[in-house]
């Protein structure tokens, strides 16, 4: 895609109150939102810092390619709008803003939650 290199790291699943299925007040959801923020976060900072990649043109376009393994079924709009805190946390972390991600989301069967990144720039 550009000049820099990508980037493949590995997140924890949403927690499932972040799930717009779930009808919590968002006064319960804030601390959660804000908790998976702040984790996803750092575990994006310190996969950048490691792959040593420089500071990125905020007008780069990146493609983030998902790869969700949700240990229950899960369509992919709801996958999608519960990892919107992650990726924020990816967007702040690369400091690129996220309308100019480009997505590929992919649904895998496995034996525990998480979701696998990789970041093209």
């Amino acid at each position: 895609m550009g000049p820099w290199p990508s980037v493949a790291f590995t997140l924890p699943f949403p927690p499932t109150i972040l799930s717009p299925n779930n009808r919590a007040h968002w006064a319960k959801k804030a601390p959660f939102k804000a908790a998976y923020f702040a984790e996803c976060y750092i575990l994006a900072r310190q996969a950048i810092i490691k792959a040593n990649i420089p500071p990125i043109p905020a007008n780069t376009r990146v493609r983030l390619t998902l790869t969700f393994t949700p240990r229950r079924r899960m369509d992919a709009d709801n996958a999608i709008a519960s990892f919107k805190s992650g990726i924020d946390a990816i967007a702040k972390a690369i400091r690129v803003d996220d309308s100019m991600f480009d997505y590929i989301f992919y649904f895998l069967p496995a034996d525990r939650a998480m979701a696998v990144i990789k970041v093209e720039f």
